[in-house]
């Protein structure tokens, strides 16, 4: 999408030149000067040379923007899930309602596309494309899986993907026995036990081998993102690392969560 406006930047700016390439030539016609057929021809000229890169951009970012919106369609039928490039301007509750980030800049040019969702293993699935003008990052992906239960806050942070938003007091950041984790990841939660239930060997051990994500826990939802648009691998990689991390919570703590049922 950014690519998007600065292309249509250019094609202004291109037609801006034509007007005042229009309007020299009216005027200097109209003097009878000797420079109205010359100017004319100056921009026209420069006006032609501009075009081929601008046309060779617009083709570049048509191309890789159907690739994508391809592969992903390909993505999401391989899992049984639906697709859609429409665009969405508020994401629902079974989407990212808790992603911090875009309930904080929801009443600005916010919108979700290239959407994958539908059910997966009796869980939820909503993977998306999002743009907003007010962050500082623009665009990226985000993958989110709905639990059937309610989750105490978490914040996982690889140390390659640190960022300051932490926002409230209560959340600190929480070692672990293994310095080669520590050294690779900053946790956060409110809650010390939670996070030693949730960051338990096996979970520590799939962090450490998986591609690296900003994920959180917020009420039911976990989610995975990097300030950035993924690669099209990236989405698979993100779902398995979500699943598996839910996967690996202990039986004990899953039915304490959801009350002893």
């Amino acid at each position: 999408m950014k690519d998007f406006k600065i292309h249509l930047l250019f094609f202004l700016l291109f037609l801006l030149l034509s007007l005042i390439g229009f309007l020299c030539a009216i005027w200097l016609h109209s003097t009878k000067s000797t420079w109205a057929f010359v100017i004319p021809m100056i921009i026209g000229l420069f006006m032609f040379i501009l075009s081929f890169p601008l046309k060779t951009q617009w083709r570049c970012y048509r191309s890789k923007s159907r690739r994508r919106t391809k592969g992903l369609d390909q993505w999401a039928k391989s899992k049984g899930l639906s697709f859609s490039t429409k665009e969405i301007k508020k994401l629902s509750k079974t989407t990212a309602k808790n992603y911090r980030t875009c309930t904080r800049c929801s009443t600005y040019d916010c919108y979700a596309y290239n959407v994958t969702s539908g059910m997966l293993k009796n869980r939820r699935i909503c993977a998306f494309d999002y743009h907003c003008s007010a962050c500082n990052y623009k665009s990226l992906s985000i993958v989110t899986i709905e639990a059937d239960l309610k989750l105490e806050p978490l914040y996982i942070r690889p140390h390659c993907l640190i960022e300051k938003n932490i926002d409230s007091a209560k959340i600190r950041n929480i070692d672990f026995e293994s310095a080669e984790f520590n050294s690779e990841f900053h946790i956060y939660s409110p809650d010390r036990r939670w996070a030693y239930d949730v960051i338990n060997q096996s979970n520590m051990e799939l962090l450490l081998c998986s591609c690296r994500f900003n994920i959180e826990f917020l009420e039911k939802h976990v989610i995975a993102y990097r300030n950035e648009l993924f690669d099209l691998g990236y989405f698979e990689e993100a779902l398995q690392l979500l699943t598996g991390i839910l996967d690996n919570i202990p039986e004990s703590v899953v039915k304490e969560l959801k009350g002893g049922k």
